[in-house]
Formats: C-alpha cells, sequence, structure tokens
C-alpha cells in the first residue's frame, strides 16, 4: 500500500515536469518533441497520484459513508504546497 512519502513523491515528480515544461516553452525555440514527452509523463503521474489518492480514500473512509468532498480538498492543498 502506497505510504504519505510515494504520495509527496508523486506531487513533486509532477511540479518539477511542470517546470520543465514551463522553461522549455520559455525557449526562443522550444523542442516540441521534449514538450510533448514532458506532458505525457506529467499526465502518467496525475493518473498515478488520482489513483494513490482513491485509494487512500477507500482505506480511511468509514464504511457505508461516501468519501468524495474531502480527499479533493487534501489533493488541492498539497497541490499548492
Amino acid at each position: 500500500m502506497p505510504n504519505d512519502y510515494s504520495y509527496t513523491a508523486l506531487l513533486n515528480k509532477h511540479n518539477a515536469i511542470d517546470e520543465q515544461i514551463s522553461r522549455e516553452m520559455k525557449r526562443p525555440l522550444p523542442n516540441t518533441l521534449n514538450i510533448q514527452r514532458l506532458k505525457r509523463q506529467k499526465l502518467l503521474l496525475k493518473d498515478q497520484i488520482e489513483s494513490w489518492r482513491r485509494l487512500m480514500l477507500a482505506v480511511r473512509a468509514p464504511v457505508g459513508e461516501p468519501s468524495g468532498g474531502v480527499g479533493a480538498q487534501e489533493f488541492a492543498a498539497a497541490r499548492q504546497a
């Protein structure tokens, strides 16, 4: 089962790739193939983050109660950190 470290690591990688994309796009002649590759990596990480979040919500949610809203707020707060 994933732990908080792996969640943080995924978020950090996602943010680092976002910064790489921004830097590449600011270049006078951006490498579009590199940008496409980075965007694919970023999308894969986004999927992994969402899978992790859903797993943690399922594990932490009390039986019979929906787990939707709380995880979304935690996810947004962690993204901004």
